[in-house]
């Protein structure tokens, strides 16, 4: 009998192409997501939510059938005091605050609830855009009792009309720190913000505004620091 008609041999070509077949499947398994691609959504205004705060809130607008569509958001790579005392889900975060921004309980509270109507004035002055990862956002880990949130940047437009960062206008104010989640600018904001600017120049320049605000001793960088007994 001859090798090449050998049943296993004329076999190999197959399991030879299902092997390649599999391992090209599982990398394609392997490689992250791609991310999804910028959104922008405009004419949003502030939408009545007893969790909101300085740097999370919801968001409402008109869908193409003229309904009302709310979703909560979270902005991306700002952190606000709480505001919430009574919240014993937020007491860990409270107490990771209160370090971080190094003052006691009753003047990080005083300034998240600064932070939150500093926030809520902005959203409702009109003309707030959003810019999410996809048609809705990327989603924030979810907390017990809490609605879904979704990070995105958002531009309201400030005192003197111009349109502004959100997260730029808190950290400037000293009503939030740099922090949580950074992220590459939308490719449409490039230029505003010089050229590719990638996740790192992002968190760079938070962290920029942050020493400016701190310098200054602007909002909680300015309070009476708490001291132990």
């Amino acid at each position: 009998m001859m090798l090449s008609k050998h049943p296993v041999v004329r076999l190999w070509p197959w399991v030879i192409t299902a092997l390649v077949a599999l391992l090209a499947a599982g990398s394609l398994r392997a490689e992250p997501r791609a991310a999804e691609k910028w959104v922008e959504r405009t004419g949003c205004r502030l939408a009545d939510d007893r969790f909101a705060d300085g740097d999370s809130f919801g968001l409402e607008w008109r869908d193409t059938k003229g309904g009302d569509v709310k979703r909560t958001y979270r902005l991306y790579g700002v952190d606000c005091p709480e505001s919430d005392a009574g919240d014993k889900v937020l007491e860990r975060r409270i107490q990771e605050q209160m370090d971080a921004f190094g003052t006691d309980r009753p003047t990080l509270l005083r300034f998240g609830r600064e932070a939150a109507r500093f926030s809520a004035r902005l959203l409702r002055n009109g003309k707030v855009r959003i810019l999410t990862r996809g048609a809705l956002g990327q989603e924030v880990p979810k907390q017990s009792g809490r609605p879904q949130r979704r990070y995105a940047m958002v531009e309201v437009i400030d005192a003197t009309g111009k349109p502004r960062w959100l997260h730029e206008l808190l950290l400037e104010a000293g009503l939030a720190r740099a922090y949580g989640e950074p992220v590459a600018w939308p490719p449409k904001e490039e230029d505003r913000h010089g050229g590719k600017a990638a996740a790192q120049a992002f968190r760079r320049e938070l962290d920029n505004l942050e020493r400016l605000a701190r310098s200054r001793k602007a909002g909680i960088w300015g309070a009476e620091k708490w001291k132990a007994p």
